[in-house]
């Protein structure tokens, strides 16, 4: 991707030269790809039956648009693959049962199909491969 390729309602709120974007861009494009050969490489070198489980963590902002995002921690995944269903299952009710008092959803606040490395992923390894985004409000982090 390139600066040029963005949107122009995008381009208005990015406050970086043109140049940074493409290095930022460049930079996630080489991440994806050394995350996907290490796996392949692990998967090679192990047992290429194993299932990978692969977890990200993100966070995303509480407020969009001047609309609040209600939740605390966001589970992401794709419910139509029953073992990351089964997976995000067990995070939630982990969560919940150490704080009782967080609010967690599934797929929220961005759905676990989106474009992104998970769905990469899933296309490159099939029905072995877990993924799910663990995305923490940044409510948690300000001061």
């Amino acid at each position: 991707r390139e600066f040029a390729d963005l949107p122009a309602l995008t381009k208005q709120f990015i406050e970086i030269n043109p140049e940074e974007v493409n290095d930022i861009f460049a930079v996630t494009e080489d991440t994806h790809k050394v995350v996907g050969q290490n796996i392949g490489s692990l998967r090679q070198a192990q047992r290429p039956e194993a299932a990978i489980v692969h977890l990200g963590i993100h966070s995303f902002t509480p407020v969009l648009n001047g609309k609040v995002r209600n939740t605390d921690i966001g589970i992401l995944y794709d419910p139509t693959r029953p073992q990351e269903r089964a997976y995000a299952q067990v995070i939630k009710g982990e969560i919940k049962r150490l704080y009782p008092a967080m609010k967690v959803r599934f797929n929220y606040p961005y759905k676990g199909t989106s474009d992104g490395l998970t769905t990469t992923l899933r296309k490159k390894f099939g029905p072995r491969y877990v993924g799910i985004e663990i995305e923490i409000n940044q409510k948690f982090f300000q001061r």
